[in-house]
């Protein structure tokens, strides 16, 4: 078993505000630590891994509002994930990156959408940073 580099940060807000959970799996530690900078202001609870491996597990212990997919992932491409959470969290928002393969990460939010999923976005490779941390901001703000 691969071990993932995870990150739980307790985020200080506006306390009136719900807590949202919001999980990222990204391979490049970057991309994963502008996420964090993004969303600092947010009530956030915050999981971030490189890998899918047990990430079903991940998902029913942390209860994430929202998930940003990064579809290139070193150990999968996370269909499986999307079917695991179509099946047991509909509610959840989705933001996909697309790893080396824009064709995958298309793929991926159209079958998102048609399991009914919520998509925020699709940002192809090189990401926009401006744009992605517009699209977490609008995820973390609306995440219920």
């Amino acid at each position: 078993m691969q071990s993932a580099v995870t990150n739980l940060h307790n985020m200080p807000s506006d306390e009136k505000s719900p807590r949202r959970r919001l999980l990222i799996l990204e391979r490049n530690p970057h991309v994963r630590d502008t996420c964090g900078e993004a969303l600092e202001r947010f009530n956030c609870d915050l999981y971030s891994t490189a890998f899918v491996e047990n990430i079903d597990k991940v998902v029913s212990r942390f209860e994430p509002n929202a998930i940003v997919i990064d579809v290139g992932l070193f150990d999968g491409d996370g269909v499986d994930l999307l079917e695991f959470v179509a099946n047991t969290k509909p509610g959840v928002r989705f933001l996909f990156l697309a790893g080396d393969d824009n064709d995958l990460a298309e793929s991926a939010e159209k079958l998102a959408r048609s399991r009914g999923l919520r998509v925020e976005a699709y940002l192809p490779r090189p990401v926009d940073i401006a744009l992605l941390k517009q699209s977490l901001r609008r995820m973390a703000y609306s995440a219920e």
